[in-house]
């Protein structure tokens, strides 16, 4: 493996990664804020 394709695979996974967080942040500030709203009702 040469530093090109480490790199690569670096940036991928970060990128990979970065994408998971986002949409399951939205996920769990979704369920909160649903479960707060539910709550109050």
């Amino acid at each position: 493996m040469n530093a090109k394709n480490t790199y690569g695979f670096v940036s991928l996974a970060c990128g990979a990664m970065c994408l998971i967080l986002a949409v399951g942040g939205r996920a769990i500030a979704a369920g909160v804020f649903g479960y707060l709203a539910g709550g109050r009702r």
